[in-house]
């Protein structure tokens, strides 16, 4: 994509991240936790899309990424209450902030770096997280029930 595409790409993932936050909620609200699951599945086929090299694939993978982000800024934040006593949520909202925060940092420089190596790595590392994220979260689940 040329250059002056990316301002294009990032605003159309944000309408995307807008949309896909009403409908995770709206999921959220009627199925619970589970809803989670979706966000790791989409952000892992959202790297290889991105980087196919293929403009169709990439704007798909930009959607799934638009989409990540609207669950991430909606189901991650609305479980905190369902998982924390009333007194203890503000103390919740801040260490899942700093966490989140600082992953998002160390996990973009990472990226950053393996990308001056090779592509295929960067895909590599973001397929790995995701599954290291699924398989927390199934782990939670199974400890909670």
């Amino acid at each position: 994509m040329p250059d002056p595409a990316i301002p294009a790409l990032f605003a159309a993932a944000m309408l995307v991240d807008a949309a896909a936050g009403l409908a995770f909620g709206a999921l959220y609200d009627r199925l619970g936790l589970g809803v989670l699951i979706g966000i790791p599945l989409f952000s892992a086929l959202a790297a290889p899309l991105v980087f196919s090299g293929h403009a169709l694939l990439l704007l798909l993978g930009m959607g799934l990424w638009g989409a990540v982000i609207g669950g991430q800024e909606t189901i991650m934040r609305a479980a905190i209450p369902s998982l924390v006593a009333r007194e203890e949520r503000g103390t919740a909202y801040g260490i899942f902030n700093g966490v989140y925060g600082l992953a998002w940092f160390l996990g973009s420089a990472a990226m950053g770096g393996i990308y001056e190596l090779s592509l295929g790595g960067v895909i590599a590392f973001a397929l790995l997280m995701e599954g290291i994220a699924v398989a927390a979260f199934l782990g939670l689940r199974r400890e909670a029930a």
